[in-house]
């Protein structure tokens, strides 16, 4: 298995993560503490959740310090369900604003995936003409 690490942007902030194979592993934890959220209650909710718990991997990274690190790592494709998941309403300030405006990026990203997607023409149907069934 090849690993390597690769940079992505988040909230303004650039994270690591580690890439293996096709899959890119986000370690939990520094989005935490760039959030400045409480990482106990986010881990404990991770693995109180169905879906994440089940694609968690425990993987070693090298830290600033240059020790190694066992850490919590979610698929860069379940890393938005765990975000959308925060409870803004618990925090305060520019906290807050972070998990709102990421969480507004969320809801959009739905939107355009779910309703927005190609028609069978191949163009995108405006906003007008979108049916929910």
């Amino acid at each position: 298995m090849t690993s390597d690490i690769v940079k992505i942007e988040f909230c303004g902030k650039e994270l690591m993560a580690v890439k293996e194979n096709e899959n890119v592993l986000v370690a939990v934890k520094p989005i935490c503490d760039a959030l400045e959220i409480d990482w106990d209650n986010q881990r404990q909710n991770i693995r109180e959740d169905p879906v994440l718990s089940s694609v968690t991997v425990v993987t070693t990274a090298t830290g600033a310090d240059g020790k190694q690190y066992e850490m919590l790592c979610l698929p860069l494709d379940y890393l938005n369900g765990w975000l959308f998941k925060i409870s803004a309403k618990r925090y305060t300030g520019a906290r807050r604003d972070a998990i709102v405006r990421y969480q507004k990026e969320c809801y959009r990203a739905l939107a355009e995936h779910f309703h927005l997607s190609q028609s069978p023409s191949g163009d995108k149907p405006s906003k007008a003409t979108i049916r929910l069934q």
